[in-house]
């Protein structure tokens, strides 16, 4: 990794961290859509996923990967899709997301990861909406996500988004903090995980909990399952054949009515070291 990456990199961390620690006042919270984007945790994503889930994760994996998303729902493919490439610790991912009314929603995310220690990686990730509905409209974010592989078993994983903190209707809004902790089976099998996510103003006790479990029943085959405390879930699968993977995960929540589903393929190659 090039040097002014990497003092980028650690730059940014020194200023997320005391811009978190110190006393910020009370804003409004910002969600984005969730759709085409699939669910994995901090703590224990692999790949390409990396990209919008926790970018400090793509310094752990330095294969070449690119994957085209789109989305299922009420029984038609719908007009959003999005596609990310990955490779030596950089991600770059886009989506379009075409809402009921037929808006349309168009997000960039550009993120890099690398090691800092042995056992330690951090990231950082830029998220440009160049077109959006509502308040989203021509919004940008500066994230930056944390890593940690302890060897035992355990992962933990850690994002801070919104760090720039933009402004709706003059109002600032808040940091989003994630919190994540997987735990892998000795024998590899499964993969446990739970996360918490809330705003720089509120306290876990208030946090929303994810609760989620990776199933490996075959090297070439994945189940992946999550489920929060206001019974949204996800269920889906991944199959790899050689160099290429499909896969699919659908969104529903806690009346069983389904939500969409991604569907997804793609290619993977080892890069030289």
């Amino acid at each position: 990794m090039i040097r002014p990456l990497r003092r980028f990199l650690v730059f940014l961390i020194i200023f997320s961290i005391s811009l978190i620690s110190s006393n910020l006042y009370a804003g409004i919270r910002i969600g984005l859509p969730d759709d085409v984007y699939y669910h994995r945790f901090a703590s224990s994503v692999k790949g390409p996923e990396a990209t919008w889930s926790n970018p400090a994760a793509l310094g752990l994996d330095h294969a070449f990967h690119i994957q085209y998303i789109t989305t299922f729902e009420k029984g038609d493919f719908s007009g959003s899709w999005g596609t990310v490439m990955t490779g030596d610790g950089f991600g770059i991912a886009y989506r379009s997301v075409e809402n009921f009314m037929g808006e349309k929603y168009n997000e960039y995310i550009f993120g890099a990861g690398l090691a800092v220690g042995d056992k330690i990686y951090c990231g950082g990730s830029y998220q440009n909406i160049k077109q959006g509905f509502d308040y989203f409209n021509k919004r940008h974010f500066w994230n930056i996500g944390f890593f940690l592989d302890t060897k035992k078993q355990l992962t933990f994983g850690a994002l801070f988004s919104n760090l720039n903190r933009g402004k709706i209707d003059d109002t600032i809004t808040d940091i989003e903090e994630l919190y994540s902790l997987s735990y892998e089976t000795p024998n590899r099998k499964f993969v446990l995980s739970m996360e918490a996510t809330l705003s720089s103003e509120q306290s876990l006790s208030s946090a929303k909990y994810n609760y989620g479990l990776e199933y490996y029943p075959s090297p070439k085959l994945s189940i992946f399952a999550n489920i929060n405390n206001d019974q949204f879930y996800q269920i889906g699968l991944r199959y790899n054949f050689g160099d290429y993977f499909v896969g699919a995960q659908g969104r529903g929540d806690k009346n069983s009515n389904p939500l969409g589903t991604s569907i997804y393929a793609g290619y993977v190659r080892p890069i030289p070291q």
